[in-house]
């Protein structure tokens, strides 16, 4: 029987992540529009926009590594796995910080797909395969 490399999944898993984050920052923004509007105050305002700023950056992030990811670059390697357990701890303590009453079912779900996507990334065919592609890299230039 012949089964798929474990790549192409953490490849799919990445860029659904990715898709994620910039999709919370999208209903983030929409959610805090009436909030803003109503409100008029400088530091509610400064405040969703950072939070929306956030989110975009580590989607763009998450971007950049899955594309990276998907050219089998060995530090898109590096750069995924530091990113996703950067992303991963950050949606923990945030949904910690929030309360279990109070936190958002999304910010739980980015977190647990970037925790997989980490355990992926951490398995040995993985981490075989972008080794073996900086080898392959470094003999190209010679």
């Amino acid at each position: 029987m012949d089964r798929a490399h474990p790549t192409s999944l953490v490849i799919a898993m990445q860029l659904l992540n990715a898709f994620l984050l910039l999709a919370f920052s999208v209903y983030f923004s929409v959610r805090a529009y009436p909030l803003v509007a109503f409100f008029q105050e400088r530091e509610v305002t400064f405040t969703y926009a950072i939070n929306v700023g956030v989110f975009v950056a580590l989607g763009i992030l998450a971007l950049v590594g899955w594309w990276a990811l998907r050219r089998k670059k060995l530090w898109g390697w590096l750069f995924v796995l530091s990113c996703d357990a950067f992303v991963c701890v950050f949606m923990s303590y945030d949904s910690l910080l929030l309360g279990l009453r109070e936190t958002y079912f999304q910010l739980a779900a980015i977190a647990l797909l970037s925790a997989v996507v980490v355990i992926l990334l951490l398995m040995p065919d993985v981490r075989k395969y972008y080794s073996g592609v900086r080898s392959t890299q470094a003999a190209d230039l010679g």
